[in-house]
């Protein structure tokens, strides 16, 4: 945690491709930077799957210490968005386009 505050400075913001939360994966991380320092976060992700997104994250953000904008993309055309590497490395590419 301490190295990603560092990382991060004073006037840094937190991007993921929008990982749900779950406590064996590195969103566990993310949760406790949140919790620990005001950092604002982009989540990018797909608009299918906005409802399984908010789901996942609801009852963690009252605890976080800045905002977390949920920013949706459309689906990418001809690949399966959430059940495919195929969908994942087209978020990621997107949010970093974005970015």
């Amino acid at each position: 945690i301490t190295d990603l505050c560092q990382a991060l400075g004073e006037n840094g913001v937190l991007v993921w491709d929008g990982d749900l939360f779950h406590p064996q994966s590195f969103t566990r991380v993310l949760d406790l930077l949140l919790q620990s320092k005001a950092i604002p976060a982009v989540a990018f992700y797909f608009r299918s799957g906005r409802g399984d997104f908010i789901n996942s994250w609801s009852d963690r953000l009252p605890r976080f210490l800045a905002p977390v904008h949920l920013v949706l993309l459309e689906d990418p055309p001809g690949v399966p968005a959430h059940s495919s590497d195929e969908g994942w490395l087209w978020l990621g590419r997107e949010g970093l386009r974005l970015t």
